[in-house]
């Protein structure tokens, strides 16, 4: 059997499966109209960031591009050019960005090609990447090399896949200013256009602009007939055709054997206008005039998205394609050869679509899969097994699609890099089949888990891979594989986990780790790391850490970077829980400067940062960090880090007086947080929102929500570190209604566990507040001795809000253990905190200011930027939202920060809560 054409697939073809084909323009035709006006308006490509030809089929879309860049790109200047032919296999977001970054190569200067997205290899070890976190680097990439350029995405509108627009309209908004992208579609694509509208940065051309005009009708017919036709007629034709480009010269192929103006006036007659009926009856026409084995060839390769002779000798069964396809080329018969793919063809996508149902009529379904059938088989011999499934697919025969699958699946990295398409391939096939292949439904389980937009499964999600997963552990236990057994058990405990099914997912990774064997090390990291957050669940939160450790150094042996940055995030949030400030701070320090931009992970150590400025009395910083947090996990939709990010904005502007604006922040939160779902979160909250009310006074609800809670806790699967601070929100309440023994009865085995466990953190806290009891029942030695462990404890790590968190009555006490304490160190640090508590209260906030006198003293376009600021926008998405220049924004932001006696930008926001100016 014939081989591939060289060439056809990129130099990584093992891994990426890129057709270079698609990444060349088709060669344009050798005698084209000119169009100056069209071209003109095309001049606007290179001063905006989109430009959209969008038109049905047959309008010459493609053409007129190509037509204006062959004008063009004679200039000096003019910018490098990269092209993407799409079509539907694309619809998988990473295939897409792949061959955006292999097409963005042209945009180099030099060889050396761009880094890389790496979308797959990159990836985490258990999951696909945030493509937007992908997207982000890429585009950092181009800037950092100073790319210019024009990137065409040919056939858009084949694009389904909701990810896809996502992703490409933050590219698009994010484009440097010398790149350029262009977008051929029949239809607009489904983002929004209109803030590129009214800024005048979109370029729309669309049928009208492309249909020809009478004149251009008249040029074309003259240029390509063999007569002149009279003007009546002429016109009679461009009324019919509207312009039409496609059906023109479907009328010109199809009438070339008609020697009078006569003869074409009666054809003219028989039909009136739609483009499809158009279409139809010269189709049908063109391919009456060709010889019969041309007719043959065309019929039988319509189904191909791409052509070259090999392929076509064997779906045809002859030998004589290379010379077939160079004469119909030449015949102007809708095929486009592919600008330097050594042989390879497309057929126009109108003309292809139409001779497929012609097609199907004239040679009848049976040839056509036979046809199909040869091409999958070609496909096969030539290692293309992508295009093999599609074309099987495409068959309707689903055991070919299976064995298919299971030798792609075979190459190294296959899942990881084709984890949309898997799915996508796999969900149309039958239950009762697809149960025969336990690795087919262990990888359509993995890839439902991966692609979920949410670590948390929904619920008709999480029942369909568990019944995968069940199909796969029956068919692997009855043939004894033991270690595809174990992975199907690991698999169960990552999805437990990320259920918040705590002690499933520990079962789960126990039957796992008795299997797998020692060459399966990454599952064996998901197993340690699910009994470390079975370890951290139950409180043991040392057990935890010293259980995590061991999976960083496999993940570090096998140069793991991805899976390295999770483990240290997973280890300072330990750190933290326990205590160990500055250790936590340098796993997250590092852990950040690893990370991707926009990544969950940068999020996840901005979060950990923030809770570290938090506790050393850093509201400032720990606000904008949360801040920063809160904005990237709204960008990829990660609902878990929101709620945290929240929680510690609340905590800050609680701490800065603004305990009102801290429970509506909380409670805007719990409105977009489903319980079901989310139990832990929604119960966290809950439990600051009861925080932040005995604050402010309201014992009442606190003792309502504190009865309701132990009603809940035996129906729910709540940790013990909750438990504990459920406790201690008790004993705060306690203690205000003036029942300190009570709170020693409670708080004393709390303090023995915590210290069994080394919990630093919640020692610290339990023993202030049984320093608050002792006190509270006149007891001032008891108070002495514990607030005495407590300074000598928090001392090392610098704790200050710890202190300031639990009111005014710590700085009775701390003055009074200032007098006791001969250690030069312990008392500069008493000190140190009963100044912070004296700056708090001279501190001013945003209450101090007269709100309608503030408000007055705003200007109109002052209330609307601190509107804007409040909402997350940046300076540059200001401007551009008020049409504006940046300077002018920077004006205005100094003159409001001015106003407002701020310094930064988490001050300004925070006064635009209190003065309702937020939605």
């Amino acid at each position: 059997m014939p081989k591939a054409q060289p060439h056809q697939a990129s130099s990584d073809s093992n891994q990426n499966a890129l057709l270079l084909s698609k990444l060349r323009p088709p060669r344009p035709a050798s005698a084209l109209i000119e169009r100056p006006a069209l071209l003109s308006l095309l001049d606007r490509v290179l001063a905006c960031p989109l430009t959209l030809l969008s038109a049905p089929a047959g309008f010459g879309k493609t053409t007129v591009l190509q037509q204006w860049l062959g004008e063009r790109q004679r200039q000096a200047d003019f910018p490098p050019v990269a092209w993407v032919s799409l079509d539907g296999g694309d619809n998988d977001p990473l295939r897409f960005w792949s061959y955006l970054v292999e097409a963005s190569q042209a945009f180099q200067p030099h060889p050396t090609p761009l880094s890389p997205l790496q979308i797959a290899r990159e990836a985490p070890p258990f999951g696909p990447p945030a493509l937007q976190q992908c997207v982000g680097a890429f585009i950092n990439e181009i800037i950092r090399l100073d790319c210019q350029g024009l990137l065409i995405l040919e056939e858009y509108h084949v694009i389904h896949e909701q990810q896809i627009h996502q992703t490409l309209t933050f590219f698009i908004d994010q484009l440097p200013a010398a790149l350029h992208l262009v977008l051929i579609t029949r239809t607009d694509p489904p983002f929004s256009l209109a803030r590129l509208r009214a800024n005048n940065q979109l370029l729309e051309i669309h049928a009208s602009q492309l249909a020809f005009s009478r004149a251009e009708t008249l040029r074309f017919l003259q240029q390509t007939l063999p007569f002149d036709l009279p003007e009546t007629v002429a016109a009679q034709i461009e009324e019919q055709m509207e312009g039409w480009i496609a059906g023109l010269r479907l009328f010109t192929l199809g009438f070339q054997g008609r020697a009078t103006p006569s003869d074409i006036q009666q054809l003219l007659s028989s039909f009136t206008g739609h483009h499809r009926y158009l279409l139809d009856y010269f189709l049908t026409e063109v391919l009456s005039a060709q010889a019969a084995h041309v007719q043959a060839f065309l019929l039988q390769t319509s189904h191909l998205q791409r052509l070259c002779a090999p392929l076509c000798d064997s779906v045809t069964g002859g030998e004589a394609s290379e010379q077939i396809l160079t004469e119909i080329e030449r015949a102007g018969l809708f095929l486009q050869a592919i600008t330097d793919s050594d042989g390879w063809y497309r057929y126009h996508a109108l003309f292809a679509e139409a001779m497929q149902n012609e097609a199907r009529q004239r040679l009848g379904e049976a040839l056509v899969a036979l046809c199909l059938q040869r091409a999958q088989s070609w496909y096969e011999h030539n290692g293309m097994l992508d295009e093999a499934i599609e074309t099987a697919l495409q068959r309707r025969t689903t055991a070919s699609v299976l064995a298919l699958l299971e030798r792609l699946l075979e190459r190294p990295n296959a899942f990881r890099e084709r984890i949309y398409a898997i799915q996508r391939w796999l969900q149309s096939i039958p239950d009762e089949l697809l149960a025969t292949s336990p690795l087919l439904c262990f990888a359509y389980a993995s890839a439902l888990t991966f692609t979920s937009s949410s670590d948390q499964l929904e619920a008709s999600t999480f029942t369909r891979v568990m019944t995968l997963l069940q199909y796969a552990e029956e068919q692997w236990l009855a043939r004894q594989q033991t270690p595809r057994l174990a992975e199907v058990y690991a698999l169960r405990a990552l999805i437990s986990v990320r259920q918040g099914k705590i002690p499933e997912a520990a079962r789960a990774a126990r039957q796992a780790l008795a299997l797998l064997s020692p060459e399966q090390f990454t599952w064996h990291v998901v197993c340690q790391t699910t009994l470390a957050i079975e370890a951290r669940w139950l409180g043991h939160f040392q057990a935890a850490y010293q259980t995590m450790l061991p999976g960083l150094s496999t993940f570090r042996d096998i140069q793991e970077q991805e899976g390295s940055i999770v483990l240290k995030l997973f280890l300072g949030e330990l750190c933290l829980e326990q205590g160990m400030l500055y250790q936590a701070e340098e796993l997250f320090q590092t852990a950040l400067q690893e990370a991707k931009e926009g990544s969950n992970d940068q999020a996840r150590a901005l979060t950990g940062i923030a809770q570290l400025a938090y506790e050393h009395n850093q509201l400032a910083q720990a606000g904008q960090q949360a801040q920063q947090a809160l904005a990237i996990s709204m960008t990829i939709n990660d609902r878990l880090l929101q709620v945290q990010a929240t929680l510690i904005l609340a905590r800050v502007a609680a701490a800065s007086g603004l305990v009102h604006e801290a429970l509506k922040m909380l409670q805007a939160r719990l409105v977009h947080l489903d319980p079901a779902q989310f139990p832990q979160q929604y119960r966290e909250i809950l439990l600051w929102q009861m925080r932040f009310e005995l604050t402010s006074g309201d014992a009442a609800s606190v003792q309502r929500w504190l009865e309701s809670s132990q009603t809940e806790e035996a129906s729910l699967s709540v940790s013990r570190s909750q438990q504990e601070q459920e406790a201690l929100l008790r004993a705060r309440w306690l203690l205000q209604s003036g029942a300190a023994h009570d709170v020693l009865t409670l708080l004393k085995s709390w303090q023995e566990e915590a210290a069994a466990n080394e919990r630093l953190r919640s020692t610290l806290e339990i023993g202030l507040l049984l320093s608050m009891a002792y006190h509270q029942l006149k007891q001032p030695q008891e108070a002495r001795s514990q607030l005495s462990e407590i300074i000598q404890l928090a001392h090392p790590e610098h704790y200050l809000r710890l202190f300031l968190d639990e009111g005014e009555i710590v700085t009775t006490l701390l003055s009074a253990q200032l007098t006791a304490i001969r250690e030069k160190s312990l008392q500069t640090y008493i000190r140190t905190i009963l100044q912070a508590f004296d700056t708090r209260q001279k501190q001013p906030s945003a209450l101090a200011f007269d709100p309608v006198s503030l408000l007055a003293s705003l200007s109109p376009q002052e209330r609307q930027i601190l509107r804007l600021l409040a909402d997350g926008m940046e300076r540059q998405e200001i401007a551009e939202h008020l049409v504006i220049s940046l300077n002018t924004v920077k004006t205005h932001l100094q003159r409001l920060y001015q106003k407002l006696h701020v310094t930064s930008r988490f001050e300004a926001v925070e006064i635009a809560r209190s003065l309702d100016l937020t939605d």
